[in-house]
C-alpha cells in the first residue's frame, strides 16, 4: 500500500462516515443503517439501473468512503506525470462531472510534496446530491485552497465559460458515466463543442483523462477512451497513456488500445485506506486507464 498520510483526505472520509451513520432512514425504506445494503444499492445503481445513480444521500457518502483512496491515488500519479513535464506555479484546473472531487486530495498532496505551490480549482456537476460532500470538503479545506463548486450541466456550462485562464481540464470517471446515461451522440456533441470552444479561447489547455479501463458497460466503440480519442484526435495528441493492472480482471477484459497502451504493473494505492473506510469494502488497488492530451 501507499505511504501518504493525507489529512485532508482522512478528515473528509471521517466526516462522510459520520454523516452516513447519522442518516437513519433510507429513501427506499430498507432498514439499511448498515453499509452492506447501501453498497449493494450503489452497485445496482452503478451497473444495472442508472436511474438510481447517486440519488440517495447515503449512497454518496458510501461512494466517498469506498472510492476516494483509489481515485485520489490515480489522479495523484496522473497530475504528477503532467507536472514533471510542464511546470505550473498555480495551475488553474477545471473538472467536469466532479462529483465528490477526489482529485482535490491528490492536488493537496502535490502541494505537501512541493511539486506545485498552490492551485485554483473549479468543479462542475449537475447532481445536487453531491452538495453535502462539497460542503464537507470546504469545511476540511484548512489550507484555504482556492476551491469552487458549481451545480451546472456540462453542456450549458461550456457555452458561458471563458477558458482563457484554464490550464488543465480533468475528466475523472466522467465520460464513462456520461455515456452510461446519455447517448453516445450526446457525449460526442459535448466533447466536440468543448474542443471548438478551446480552439477559440485557449488551445493550450491540457486534457487529463482518468477512467474505467473496461469496455463494459459499453460496446467497444462507446468506451469512454474511444469517445475522447475520436473527438480530440488528431488535433490533440496523446502525450501520455497507461493503464494499471486490474487485479480483478483478465487482460482481455481491459482496454489496451489495440495493444498500444502500456500496462503499469504497480497498482498499489498512494493513499492507504484508513480505519474509517474499512467497513465500506474500499478498493485496495488502482485500475484506471489514463491519458494526457495536448494540442499537436
Amino acid at each position: 500500500g501507499g505511504t501518504m498520510n493525507n489529512i485532508f483526505l482522512k478528515n473528509t472520509i471521517k466526516s462522510c462516515k459520520e454523516q452516513f451513520e447519522n442518516i437513519k432512514t433510507c429513501p427506499k425504506n430498507l432498514s439499511q443503517i448498515y453499509s452492506e445494503q447501501c453498497q449493494e444499492c450503489l452497485r445496482i445503481s452503478h451497473f444495472e439501473d442508472n436511474n438510481l445513480s447517486y440519488q440517495c444521500p447515503k449512497s454518496t457518502f458510501v461512494y466517498v468512503c469506498k472510492y476516494a483512496n483509489k481515485y485520489a491515488s490515480e489522479t495523484y500519479n496522473l497530475f504528477k506525470v503532467l507536472f514533471k513535464n510542464i511546470s505550473y506555479h498555480t495551475p488553474n484546473i477545471l473538472s467536469f462531472g466532479a462529483g465528490p472531487a477526489t482529485e482535490l486530495f491528490a492536488l493537496n498532496q502535490l502541494i505537501n510534496d512541493k511539486i506545485i505551490s498552490s492551485y485554483s480549482y473549479t468543479g462542475i456537476d449537475n447532481n445536487s446530491n453531491w452538495q453535502p460532500i462539497w460542503e464537507i470538503i470546504q469545511n476540511n479545506n484548512t489550507d484555504q485552497e482556492d476551491i469552487t463548486f458549481q451545480l451546472n450541466n456540462a453542456e450549458q456550462f461550456i457555452q458561458n465559460y471563458d477558458f482563457k485562464q484554464t490550464d488543465i481540464i480533468l475528466f475523472n470517471y466522467m465520460i464513462s458515466d456520461f455515456a452510461k446515461y446519455a447517448s453516445k451522440q450526446t457525449v460526442k456533441k459535448f466533447l466536440l463543442a468543448l474542443k471548438e470552444k478551446l480552439s477559440q479561447e485557449n488551445p493550450n489547455t491540457i486534457i487529463l483523462f482518468n477512467d474505467i479501463n473496461l469496455d463494459f458497460p459499453f460496446d467497444a466503440n462507446k468506451g469512454a477512451t474511444h469517445l475522447l480519442k475520436d473527438c480530440f484526435e488528431p488535433t490533440y495528441k496523446r502525450v501520455f497513456k497507461q493503464f494499471y493492472k486490474n487485479n480483478k480482471k483478465t487482460l482481455e477484459e481491459q482496454f489496451s488500445y489495440e495493444g498500444t497502451t502500456p500496462m503499469n504493473e504497480n497498482n498499489n494505492l498512494i493513499f492507504d485506506c484508513s480505519e474509517d473506510t474499512k467497513r465500506f469494502n474500499p478498493y485496495e488497488s488502482m485500475s484506471a486507464i489514463q491519458m494526457i492530451l495536448k494540442k499537436g
